[in-house]
């Protein structure tokens, strides 16, 4: 009922309008008798007028592209990947053994593929999409694989041939271990159907275990024992083989593992019984590869000897005057052979550190 009365209003307003101002303007009136029948009918049949716009950005898209030896059978897919490059919404960035603009910077001997995608996350904005092109082998990398938004793999494994039958896929080792104990390091190997597969430890360049493996369909995991006898850096390659695979660019892995002493033997010596020396000794007690010497002197007018410094790796003094020493020939002798020496003066005067001070060079470290 209401509408009909406003359809009413409305005719009688616009009939009253285009009578009055006919003679004066008929065009003037035509058009405000027009308007109002428009907008009459589109009240009636209620329809919407509206003006909609937007202002759109092309997204940028970062490629990540895999330069490890492990592509090189796909170096024509990936050059033809190259050339999106020329569009300016793409960025192309390469990795190998580090995260570079430029492949000529790049290791192709090492793939640090996690290292590499967690750099370059943080590097660009997050809501910009990161494209990995790679077949997804990692033996080089630090850090652990992370999940991260707007990250999409493309996988070139298929492009490699199909007499590709095992991979060395990955090796989980400690980077330190200790001289002349059993060390267990974790192989995870994969092969493309039952195989039969040599494999082979090298250490600095020189064969330390060689044996048979029988591969199952798909990953296996492998562990060895290797024990190393001698201290430092031992730079390891890893390899499985096999006479019908002919794709061997992902049958070596390398790992520089540092081999160190049984253990540390370190002196410790106490001029009084403190908090700090029970913490010390209970601490570097935990420390497996560690040989503690404690001593600590509980009566006034004690004196601390310091025998065979030779022996030592390291020396700690805390809380010491220089009273409190029978000799200070050892403390020289440990100066001089560049043994690590560790002075904690702890409530003791400056004054007597100062006496002391005259031995110490640059192996001396102060709390």
């Amino acid at each position: 009922m209401l509408i009909k009365w406003i359809v009413l209003l409305l005719l009688t307003i616009s009939g009253f309008l285009f009578i009055k101002y006919y003679k004066k303007g008929p065009w003037a009136a035509s058009i405000i008798f027009s308007l109002i029948i428009f907008l009459l009918i589109a009240f009636l049949l209620q329809i919407k007028i509206s003006l909609d716009y937007s202002l759109s950005k092309k997204p940028v898209v970062n490629l990540l592209i895999d330069n490890s030896l492990s592509l090189e059978s796909n170096l024509k897919q990936i050059h033809n990947i190259q050339q999106l490059s020329k569009i300016p919404s793409v960025k192309v960035f390469y990795f190998a053994d580090i995260l570079s603009e430029n492949t000529n910077e790049l290791n192709p001997e090492f793939s640090s593929l996690y290292d590499s995608l967690n750099t370059l996350r943080n590097k660009v904005p997050e809501n910009e999409s990161i494209i990995v092109i790679s077949d997804f082998q990692d033996n080089y990398s630090i850090s652990s694989f992370k999940t991260w938004q707007n990250i999409f793999p493309v996988f070139l494994h298929d492009l490699k041939p199909s007499n590709d039958l095992i991979a060395l896929y990955s090796v989980e080792t400690a980077d330190y271990v200790q001289t002349g104990e059993i060390n267990q390091i974790k192989f995870l190997i994969w092969s493309k159907r039952e195989i039969i597969a040599n494999f082979i430890i090298q250490d600095n360049q020189k064969i330390i275990e060689k044996r048979n493996l029988k591969l199952k369909q798909g990953f296996n995991s492998v562990l060895i024992d290797i024990n190393l006898d001698k201290n430092g850096f031992h730079l390891f390659n890893f390899e499985i083989r096999n006479p019908l695979d002919e794709y061997k660019n992902n049958n070596r892995i390398s790992k520089l593992i540092m081999s160190i002493p049984n253990w540390y033997q370190i002196l410790l010596i106490a001029g009084r019984p403190s908090s700090e020396y029970a913490f010390l000794k209970r601490f570097l007690d935990k420390l497996k590869w560690i040989k503690l010497d404690p001593k600590i002197l509980m009566r006034k007018g004690e004196k601390a000897q310091i025998d065979n410094p030779d022996n030592y790796q390291g020396v700690i003094l805390l809380d010491l005057k220089d009273n409190q020493l029978k000799d200070f020939l050892p403390l020289r002798q440990i100066i001089k052979n560049k043994i690590p020496l560790l002075f904690i003066p702890g409530l003791s005067e400056f004054a007597e550190f100062r006496k002391l001070s005259g031995l110490f060079t640059n192996n001396l470290y102060m709390d």
